[in-house]
């Protein structure tokens, strides 16, 4: 056989022999979808519902970087997957010698490759797996964060464009009143003494719907930039504020917190990592074929072939910092996750209880306190349209209902925070957070 086919054979053989992986990396399917490319969007509403706005909220640039951080951990489970390349070398020695110094040209070529002992690719493989899980559970974390801080904003557009109108209607109402007292004291009906505290409630009033304006804008702008919208392409919003009744059933305790289960992905990952690390600290073997020429005169040429295997030896570097590193880190994130738990059924059980008194506090207003205020109101319009009282109780009755849905829209306001929290922590998914809500009054 031909020494150049002999290497040929022998390079295949062995490459054949150390590059089949101990390990395949097992497919990881991605937690989240891909976003859709930006011209692929439908065109945003200028008064989105919460579904809408959730529904952008999970293709937002937060939430499209996690994705991004997960494809780049796919590629090094790629990369880890892969063995280690064959090496090839040839050199050459004694040219331009004659054969009277007896000193003959000779040239080699070798074939090296080296193999990973100790399970080492395989372990290799499951360490990136482990990083690859926890970038998707950092992805879903990232998606649900986004989605509550836009569930929050738009509830808090609804509050706040229905708290808006009923200080409006405050500020005509106490306005008419003041016109009122004025006409009297001008008649010599009432003293002066009347006008001043209205004037002054007057002003109250109208700056607190300036700020309220104010603060509606905010909220639009904070919205459009979280959902990386053009300014002014959100001019309100439509749908109802959250209500307890519309928490999804089955989804109790924290089994899909975000953060409970990012914390055992990274702390399943530390434990493979641990793995690795002690694959490590076992010394590979490479192995050597090749083949020597050397000219022997009018005879031709001599070959031989060449074996080795060479090892390092493991006197000093056992990659002994690297495995503390790693038994550090699987203990940092058992630590981390347990407080993580005990914070989460906390919050849990706290965020529950609240959102139900308020929800309790609500109902009280709106079916003793409200409808008492509404027969005192209709009794003084009746009272006035009847020529027995002039229209000041009539309009103290309608401030004071005023006054009494404002209460009501604050209370399901921090009923719909709580929710959105809850939701969020409870780990559901953001696509089940608009199945219903109650009707803004």
């Amino acid at each position: 056989m031909r020494p150049g086919a002999l290497l040929l054979l022998g390079s295949v053989l062995l490459c054949a022999c150390t590059t089949a992986p101990d390990r395949a990396p097992a497919p990881v399917a991605p937690v989240v979808a891909a976003v859709p490319a930006a011209d692929q969007r439908p065109a945003f509403p200028a008064a989105p519902g919460l579904a809408e706005v959730l529904a952008r909220a999970v293709q937002a640039p937060r939430a499209e970087a996690s994705l991004v951080e997960a494809e780049v951990e796919r590629g090094g489970l790629l990369q880890a997957s892969l063995p280690p390349n064959p090496e090839f070398s040839t050199s050459a020695e004694r040219l331009g010698m004659n054969m009277a110094d007896r000193l003959v040209p000779r040239w080699r070529a070798e074939g090296m490759q080296r193999i990973e002992t100790a399970g080492k690719r395989g372990a290799r493989v499951a360490a990136a797996e482990g990083r690859v899980r926890s970038s998707e559970a950092r992805a879903r974390e990232a998606r649900i964060a986004v989605a509550g801080d836009a569930a929050l904003l738009h509830q808090r557009l609804l509050a706040l464009a229905a708290r808006l109108a009923i200080r409006t209607e405050r500020v005509a109402a106490t306005a008419e009143l003041l016109a009122l007292r004025e006409r009297q004291f001008a008649a010599g009906r009432t003293g002066e003494s009347e006008i001043p505290p209205l004037r002054a409630l007057l002003g109250e009033r109208r700056a607190e719907v300036l700020e309220d304006r104010a603060e509606l804008a905010g909220a639009l702008r904070a919205l459009e930039g979280l959902l990386a919208l053009a300014p002014g392409t959100v001019t309100g919003a439509s749908g109802r504020l959250l209500a307890v009744a519309d928490l999804p059933p089955g989804r109790d305790g924290i089994a899909g917190n975000p953060e409970v289960l990012r914390l055992r992905a990274e702390r399943a990952a530390a434990a493979a990592r641990v793995s690795s690390e002690e694959a490590k600290a076992i010394p590979d073997v490479t192995v050597a074929l090749g083949v020597e020429n050397e000219e022997i005169g009018r005879r031709g040429h001599d070959f031989m072939g060449m074996a080795g295997v060479t090892m390092p030896l493991p006197l000093f570097d056992r990659n002994q910092g690297a495995i503390a590193a790693a038994r550090a880190e699987v203990r940092r994130t058992e630590v981390m996750l347990r407080e993580a738990e005990a914070r989460a059924l906390a919050e849990v059980e706290g965020l529950s209880s609240t959102a139900e008194e308020l929800a309790a506090s609500r109902r009280t207003l709106a079916s003793e306190a409200l409808p008492a205020r509404e027969r005192v109101l209709s009794l003084a319009e009746a009272a006035a349209r009847g020529g027995r009282t002039d229209l000041v109780p009539a309009i103290e009755g309608r401030l004071a209902v005023l006054d009494l849905r404002e209460a009501i829209i604050e209370r399901d306001l921090a009923v719909a925070e709580k929710l959105v929290r809850l939701l969020a922590v409870r780990g559901v998914p953001p696509e089940e957070w608009a199945a219903g809500g109650s009707a803004v009054r």
